[in-house]
């Protein structure tokens, strides 16, 4: 009887001492999902404690999108040249999940032809994609074949096609209003950026790189960074952090600490351009959340005050500038497809080069 109770009291002991470790192993998980969750939604803390960057403090990392100097509207052009060398490749290059376009993008994909006449335009497949993966950086296989939604492949491919080839990179839902040539004649990399409204309300930061428009000279050191940085960020479940926007954003705001003395028009400067040359319009998606954030004026930050105020000036439906290049028509692809009236690439753009 008394090995018997001996024995019941090793079993319950061993029961409390399961009981307490699955507890603190829970415990581990939450603090670890929290932690995701955060990262993905404010940029600032996903700087400086998700990416586990140590380099530089967090208010030399910030300096572009510092509180006290707010965004401003831009109204006219700079200086662009309109004759000399190309400091960027002229290829357009632009990627689906397979050769045959759905009716929404084709009028969108033909303007990028029609504006670019003499540029190589270069389309690619999954299949395509994940080719040129195995035969140039075959180390991100694991990761490309395994993310868990075709997103994160469609954010992937495009830093390696911009690094390998060279070129401009565009979402098949951005829409070629005029001519690249004289942005790619004075810079060697430019980022688009999302109009201000959009990060301030969202997540309360300003300066979000996006990668639905994106071009770098071949070989470019930026998109070298971005390709060797993506097995760092695939645990992120969010396809902001882990591949777009968000992580093009924190890996610019990296560069750019690293090389403070690095001008945007050298040869491997960095342009993070105003939201009018590229974004000029707002995403009508974000329409009703953007409303309800400005219904509490007092309770929020000076950049979201400043944010709420523009849409007042300048209110929510805009239309492109007369010097915008492009504009974003927010189709969300990974949302929706309209699949009806498709024509294969080859119809829509006989000059194409598949991938």
């Amino acid at each position: 009887m008394m090995v018997f109770r001996r024995r019941c009291k090793k079993v319950q002991h061993g029961m409390h001492v399961r009981e307490i470790a699955i507890f603190f192993l829970l415990i581990a998980i939450f603090v670890k999902i929290f932690r995701l969750v955060k990262c993905t939604v404010n940029l600032n803390e996903y700087v400086s404690i998700c990416t586990g960057f140590k380099d530089v403090d967090i208010e030399t990392r910030l300096r572009i999108s510092s509180l006290d100097i707010l965004p401003i509207d831009v109204t006219s052009e700079e200086n662009l040249p309109n004759h000399g060398h190309f400091n960027i490749q002229r290829i357009i290059h632009q990627t689906w999940k397979n050769r045959t376009i759905p009716g929404s993008f084709q009028p969108w994909m033909r303007s990028f032809w029609k504006n670019h006449p003499d540029w190589e335009y270069r389309f690619w497949t999954d299949s395509a994609s994940k080719n040129i993966i195995q035969e140039t950086h075959s180390y991100l296989l694991p990761y490309f074949g395994n993310y868990s939604k075709p997103i994160f492949r469609a954010d992937a491919i495009r830093y390696v096609l911009l690094y390998e080839f060279g070129g401009v990179y565009a979402d098949i839902d951005m829409k070629s209003l005029r001519p690249l040539d004289s942005f790619i004649r004075k810079y060697s990399c430019f980022l688009g950026q999302e109009p201000h409204e959009h990060p301030m309300l969202d997540a309360n930061f300003d300066g979000l790189a996006c990668n639905a428009f994106m071009a770098c000279k071949k070989g470019h050191p930026f998109m070298k960074q971005l390709i060797e940085s993506l097995p760092s960020f695939y645990h992120f479940p969010n396809m902001l952090a882990a591949t777009g926007p968000h992580f093009l954003t924190v890996n610019y705001r990296n560069y750019i600490a690293a090389n403070p003395k690095l001008d945007s028009m050298s040869e491997n400067g960095v342009y993070l351009t105003p939201p009018e040359y590229f974004f000029p319009t707002l995403d009508s998606f974000k329409f009703k959340l953007f409303h309800t954030v400005c219904k509490n004026l007092n309770s929020l930050s000076k950049l979201q005050q400043w944010a709420c105020d523009s849409l007042n000036r300048r209110g929510y439906d805009r239309t492109p500038y007369a010097f915008s290049f492009t504009q974003h028509m927010y189709y969300h692809t990974y949302v929706k497809i309209d699949e009806r009236r498709p024509v294969d690439i080859l119809e829509l753009i006989p000059a194409v080069i598949l991938g």
